[in-house]
């Protein structure tokens, strides 16, 4: 995975990061119903590219498999709802339109939902579920 946060000048980085909480403070069952529905069109066209924009879609592919959706949201769950949330928009911090860079947020946003996730009770559990669900896929 890339390191995205050294293509980010500290502003941004701040502006992604409250974005992101933003998102995890009133992420709920629409924004589930949204990634339902735009996650796979996302997955698909970043899949084309066969660059490092699969690696990103890849682990949030994993990352919403692996985690159990249930009546309510976990730590867990709203992290990585909001990290999907997150890469569906296209409107985001940086513009996932902008040539040669408008994707360097999402992965930003991938690398800090992974760290978000590693501070949670379950979360080395689930972070080293994912890494070896990606090693597999790769494999």
């Amino acid at each position: 995975m890339i390191n995205p946060g050294s293509k980010l000048d500290k502003n941004t980085i701040l502006k992604i990061e409250e974005s992101f909480d933003r998102i995890y403070d009133e992420v709920g069952f629409d924004e589930l119903h949204f990634v339902n529905n735009e996650f796979p069109k996302l997955y698909e066209a970043l899949c084309e590219n066969g660059n490092w924009t699969q690696d990103i879609v890849d682990i949030v592919k994993i990352m919403l498999e692996t985690t159990e959706w249930q009546g309510s949201f976990t730590e867990i769950n709203k992290i990585v709802l909001s990290c999907a949330f997150y890469l569906c928009k296209p409107d985001d911090v940086i513009p996932d339109t902008t040539p040669g860079i408008g994707l360097v947020d999402d992965a930003y946003v991938v690398n800090l939902s992974l760290k978000k996730i590693k501070k949670t009770q379950k979360g080395s559990l689930f972070c080293n579920t994912i890494e070896q669900q990606f090693k597999l896929l790769r494999s």
